[in-house]
């Protein structure tokens, strides 16, 4: 018995053929009775991304439109200036990620947080401490619009919320 296993797609449309064939002519046990087929697949995600990355930029809200109908993990890239009391809001669901008052982010400098791996950097340097647990939801973007507001002190024309995410679909 043998599987095979194709995958491509283009664009929007994502595409699996799986297909089981026999490489014999018997697909019995020799007394008549069909051998069934048991195939288990194991998929690192339950669901497929939009090829496509969205990303939106503005100052202090965006409106990110997931055009799936599954949830999407975004990554929030944060430019700085801006420090303590930092908060993330998801406008559609409440939720927040906050920082605790030792997260300053100088001009030129950036924090990054992907709600997928539950990470947070800092130039690249991993700044867990940052987060403060008490306030903090690891949030995901529902399918339709939502917004995504940063609040903050000491801001000025430099800072700006970069959302990443992709269409999800189950």
């Amino acid at each position: 018995r043998e599987l095979l296993w194709q995958e491509g797609g283009s664009g929007n449309t994502l595409k699996t053929l799986v297909k089981a064939s026999s490489m014999s002519q018997n697909n019995w046990d020799g007394i008549g009775n069909i051998i069934p087929y048991q195939i288990h697949f194991l998929a690192s995600l339950p669901f497929a991304e939009d090829q496509t990355l969205q990303s939106e930029d503005h100052a202090s809200t965006v409106t990110c439109v997931n055009a799936g109908n599954a949830a999407s993990y975004p990554v929030i890239t944060i430019d700085g200036p801006i420090d303590t009391d930092i908060v993330i809001t998801n406008d559609a669901t409440s939720q927040t990620f906050t920082c605790n008052a030792t997260a300053t982010i100088l001009v030129a400098e950036q924090l990054v947080i992907d709600m997928k791996a539950k990470t947070i950097e800092h130039d690249g340097v991993s700044s867990i401490a940052y987060i403060d647990y008490s306030a903090t939801e690891w949030f995901l973007l529902q399918p339709g619009s939502t917004g995504v507001t940063l609040s903050g002190t000491n801001t000025d024309a430099n800072t700006h919320i970069t959302v990443d995410f992709r269409d999800t679909y189950l």
